[in-house]
């Protein structure tokens, strides 16, 4: 798991923790954040949908680190 900095929607910079792992040869992804201040909790898997850039280039680093 690793750690992307984050904008919340209320403007504070928070962490967000992201993962992945591969299941039956298939790559699935994680994102989770919430927000005290802002009172929002979000958890994002990856089903059918890709993930942002971002999170595909520190996916990308950490296997490149390991």
């Amino acid at each position: 798991m690793a750690t992307l900095k984050i904008k919340c929607d209320c403007g504070k910079k928070i962490s967000s923790r992201v993962g992945d792992r591969i299941y039956n040869n298939k790559l699935y992804w994680f994102q989770s954040y919430s927000c005290d201040n802002y009172g929002k909790t979000i958890e994002m898997e990856s089903g059918d949908k890709m993930p942002n850039n971002g999170l595909l280039n520190l996916i990308g680093k950490k296997f490149l680190n390991n």
